[in-house]
């Protein structure tokens, strides 16, 4: 199992409740998913909200798959405060990050995103608000009552409850 979210374009996506959860059903009837690399058709938007999260969270195959051997060995460099810092310079710490690979599925409108659950607070966050900055709808299928959210107005609604 894993956790899942999908980010959307807004334009041809229905806003009905009832439509949209047809919608995105249907991404996984037809296999219009892509699930290797982004094509060159994807909007802007989504492109850029790619971009920014391969980033953090690497994808699972192709093109900007992760290397699974150096995601085991990632090395993460934190400054020291004050006078330590200037005598040792930086903490590097070595992680295993394998648990940030995560599974890219592209449509034509859509990028849907699988991560581990070890990650699913923080991977809900960076989407929602990666979502947001890039003008793309939201949607967490695991909400009890999920509801895809479509613009700023919808984004404030649900931050305030």
């Amino acid at each position: 199992m894993s956790y899942d979210l999908l980010v959307f374009g807004t334009t041809f996506v229905p806003r009905c409740p009832e439509r949209f959860l047809g919608w995105h059903q249907s991404l996984f009837e037809d296999d219009s998913g892509q699930d290797e690399d982004p094509s060159d058709t994807l909007p802007e938007n989504l492109r850029s909200f790619f971009d920014c999260m391969r980033c953090e969270y690497p994808p699972m195959n192709g093109q900007f798959a992760a290397d699974f051997g150096a995601m085991a060995r990632l090395q993460i460099s934190t400054s020291r405060p004050g006078l330590i810092g200037k005598l040792l310079g930086p903490r590097v710490t070595t992680i295993d990050a394998t648990h940030r690979i995560t599974e890219y599925s592209f449509f034509r409108d859509a990028i849907y995103l699988s991560f581990a659950w070890s990650v699913a607070q923080e991977a809900h966050a960076r989407v929602f608000n990666m979502a947001l900055l890039n003008n793309l709808g939201f949607f967490n299928p695991q909400m009890e009552t999920p509801r895809p959210l479509f613009d700023r107005n919808d984004f404030d609604a649900f931050m305030r409850g």
